[in-house]
């Protein structure tokens, strides 16, 4: 597998009454996968937002791709559920050939 240089940057800014996380990556900056050189599948950009009086409860929103991404999650300490909703492209450039998904996933920890 060739080595691949991916840039991210992020800030979490306080936005009225929530906590937030911004995020932006640019995957593959060296084009080291020289059969795939179209800019929007290497750009991925999301957002979290939290309550700041309901720490356990996160909405997320984001561009995967250039695809929209939702998803939200509880957190009740030792019981987590996360769902997200988002299109991976399947094709050689983005807009080609879309796949769309949907996650769930259940984590009880102790």
């Amino acid at each position: 597998m060739k080595t691949t240089l991916t840039i991210s940057a992020s800030i979490s800014p306080q936005i009225l009454f929530f906590e937030s996380d911004i995020v932006i990556d640019y995957v593959d900056v060296t084009k080291a996968y020289d059969q795939d050189d179209d800019l929007g599948k290497r750009i991925h950009v999301g957002a979290e937002l939290r309550p700041t009086n309901l720490q356990f409860f996160a909405l997320r929103a984001g561009i995967n791709q250039g695809y929209p991404t939702f998803g939200a999650s509880l957190d009740f300490n030792i019981l987590k559920i996360d769902y997200a909703y988002y299109i991976e492209e399947v094709g050689a450039y983005a807009g080609q050939w879309d796949d769309e998904r949907h996650m769930l996933q259940v984590t009880l920890g102790f």
